[in-house]
């Protein structure tokens, strides 16, 4: 993708988000295949969405991994064990996406694991977003994220994170080359 091209998309999405008004915090996800160009994307939008003096959480499901040894029981290349036994969802529900959606008290942590270490991240006291003040409701937090394929089940027990919006972008787009 040209440069040009990709700066247009990013704006594109930056206007997006920007148009979503909630009362809380709005989370955005980037989902898609390995090395698709997600966390790049989402650095880049949370440049341009700070540049527009928005608040921006930084998070990667990375920092919710499960311990080696519980991601690799299935084998350290094992598709399944990757799908399945990788990411712990409900700690990233529990402290990092309840917290800033309906009804969250705003204090959350962006991390809870080090996968270069292998052990728990040393929590520090939880963050707190003020739902009101300088940015107000329509100006609110915006928690970008780049996932990898995967399923977020179970928040509060409401099932599948609900969606504001969709868009598809054409493979390759997230690449630069």
């Amino acid at each position: 993708m040209e440069q040009g091209a990709r700066d247009e998309l990013i704006s594109w999405l930056a206007e997006a988000i920007r148009s979503i008004t909630t009362v809380h915090p709005l989370r955005v996800a980037i989902d898609g295949p390995p090395a698709a160009g997600k966390t790049m994307l989402a650095d880049e939008l949370a440049v341009v969405l700070r540049a527009q003096d928005r608040d921006v959480i930084r998070a990667t499901i990375d920092d919710f991994l499960f311990p080696r040894a519980q991601r690799c029981r299935r084998g350290q290349y094992s598709a399944e064990g990757c799908y399945f036994d990788a990411h712990d969802h409900s700690a990233l529900c529990r402290v990092l996406l309840d917290p800033v959606g309906p009804g969250g008290d705003r204090r959350f942590q962006h991390a809870v694991y080090d996968g270069d270490t292998d052990i728990p991240s040393s929590p520090p006291a939880p963050r707190t977003h003020r739902p009101a003040g300088r940015l107000g409701v329509a100006r609110g937090l915006r928690v970008v994220m780049a996932l990898a394929p995967m399923r977020l089940c179970g928040c509060r027990g409401r099932g599948r994170a609900p969606v504001a919006g969709r868009c598809r972008v054409p493979a390759g787009c997230g690449r630069r080359r």
